[in-house]
């Protein structure tokens, strides 16, 4: 059983200075859905070290180990995390949840390369996320809603081996994709689409570009000025069903290409 002296040590091990890892808002809330079933720092509303303390005072001790067991997983995983998996406390943070067992959470395979993990499971999964943030942030279903798209391009590129560069933007994630699709109408590579079908691939173009925009202006993209204003709800679900259609249209495509 876990004494409130082991769960403070959990949560002043995550916490820089309120901060967890390298988690935005949305990604934190996409891990601990996954791993929980509760986006953490949306349910919460304080910072995500805050929200992260506020859960563990209050959940089960199996909810506690099996987030800290994640939390331990993923920064295991990244060179960059490297110095915090090194630290004395996250050692010793390691060594005392060894102790404990917990039931696989579904965040050990979210973790992996959106190669394993990518699929209409997946897809449903982020939808129920931004569905549950609508309401209390259209600045995260925003963020998600251009996420999920990249993981989408990224993800048919790796199954067709071809490369990429982290640096690549969406718009161009995009464009390899379609191509290896058969979808980019500016090249004209199928017959089978006709002008009409045509006048739709194109505006996915313009789609693409606007939720890259969009999430960089009124998203969680980057830090946000004295002066921001969040949009209201009905743009974070704009924003989400544009998303929705192209990941669907994208992924469907590959589908039938790959039987």
């Amino acid at each position: 059983m876990l004494g409130n002296n082991d769960k403070m040590f959990i949560a002043a091990t995550f916490n820089d200075n309120g901060y967890v890892l390298n988690f935005s808002d949305s990604s934190f809330d996409t891990f601990t859905l996954n791993s929980v079933g509760i986006p953490i720092k949306t349910k919460y509303e304080l910072s995500k070290a805050r929200s992260l303390a506020a859960f563990i005072d209050e959940a089960s001790d199996e909810e506690i180990i099996r987030l800290t067991k994640d939390l331990i997983d993923y920064t295991e995983r990244f060179e960059f995390l490297k110095e915090k998996a090194e630290s004395l406390s996250f050692i010793k943070l390691k060594e005392m949840v060894s102790k404990f067992s917990v039931g696989n959470s579904f965040s050990s395979s979210m973790l992996k390369n959106v190669k394993s993990d990518f699929n209409d499971a997946y897809i449903e999964k982020q939808l129920q996320l931004m569905l549950q943030l609508e309401e209390t942030s259209p600045t995260d279903v925003i963020g998600k809603s251009k996420e999920l798209l990249e993981s989408c391009f990224k993800h048919i590129l790796d199954l067709y081996k071809e490369p990429y560069s982290s640096k690549d933007s969406i718009a161009t994630l995009r464009k390899k994709a379609f191509v290896k699709l058969n979808l980019d109408a500016s090249e004209n590579i199928s017959s089978k689409n006709n002008d009409d079908v045509k006048k739709i691939l194109n505006s996915f173009i313009q789609i693409v570009d606007g939720l890259a925009s969009l999430r960089n202006d009124k998203g969680d993209g980057h830090g946000k000025g004295q002066k921001f204003s969040e949009l209201p709800k009905r743009y974070a679900q704009l924003a989400m069903n544009a998303s929705l259609t192209i990941v669907h249209f994208t992924w469907d495509t590959y589908k039938n290409l790959n039987p």
